[in-house]
């Protein structure tokens, strides 16, 4: 009888998924120096098994050591080339990296495994939005809201497509609803009133930035807007458009 290889067994057993689960739950909880020890514990015990993996990327993700990340991702396919959670999160990193013909490669992949992944979608149409790619992206926003008609954000950046592809009306509806579904969204709120200042609903569209204006005053920063809403030329063009029929106005 090996009795140090039934204990062995009966320790990963019991401890393999307690620090499995911990480590998830810290990356939930934002704790990821602590996900790291304990997805590492995990994986002494289990490495055969994918999720600590999962978990461990994303908190190297969430920390910043995107190569780490990248290799943890990795493994979980080399175990589950299925999973499709790592080729979306696999995709999110070439995204941040700007390697984004490899980032739709991921997502891609994820839709192979999986047809009906809206987030699949909605990232990819941030990928085609990046490289300018409008009709692309509109086609990806418009799966993804098939299949999740309730995410408010998707909403929210189709209207910033339609903008860009001189749609303003239909801009608009999409931003309307985006704050219809989340009323506190600055960003749909800001794209409700360029849409209309791009109208030549000049005196709307100053209404309703002077709302934004109330909340936080870096609206009267062209330059602010843009990257806080991380918005292309034309719609931050559009901003300084209103932002002098602002002031004309006063």
């Amino acid at each position: 009888m090996n009795v140090p290889n039934i204990l062995d067994n009966i320790k990963c057993r019991v401890l393999y998924p307690i620090y499995r689960d911990w480590g998830a739950g810290r990356v939930e909880r934002g704790n990821y120096t602590g996900a790291l020890t304990d997805c590492n514990r995990a994986i002494a015990l289990r490495p055969e098994e994918p999720m600590p993996y999962l978990h461990r990327g994303m908190a190297h993700y969430r920390l910043g050591n995107l190569e780490a990340a990248l290799a943890d991702y990795e493994q979980v396919l080399a175990i589950q080339p299925d999973m499709l959670n790592a080729h979306i999160n696999m995709g999110n990193l070439y995204y941040e990296m700007g390697e984004y013909a490899e980032a739709t490669r991921c997502y891609n992949l994820a839709l192979y495994h999986d047809r009906n992944s809206a987030l699949a979608y909605y990232n990819r149409g941030l990928v085609a939005t990046a490289m300018g790619q409008y009709e692309n992206a509109l086609a990806d926003y418009d799966d993804a809201l098939r299949l999740m008609p309730q995410y408010a954000f998707v909403y929210g950046n189709r209207g910033e497509v339609l903008f860009m592809l001189g749609r303003y009306e239909e801009a608009l509806e999409n931003f309307h609803r985006a704050h219809q579904m989340v009323p506190r969204l600055r960003r749909a709120v800001a794209g409700m009133a360029i849409a209309m200042h791009a109208l030549g609903r000049t005196l709307d569209s100053i209404t309703l930035w002077n709302h934004l204006l109330a909340e936080d005053t870096h609206y009267y920063d062209a330059n602010w807007v843009e990257i806080e809403h991380n918005w292309s030329l034309p719609l931050t063009e559009e901003v300084r458009g209103l932002l002098a029929d602002l002031d004309v106005n006063r």
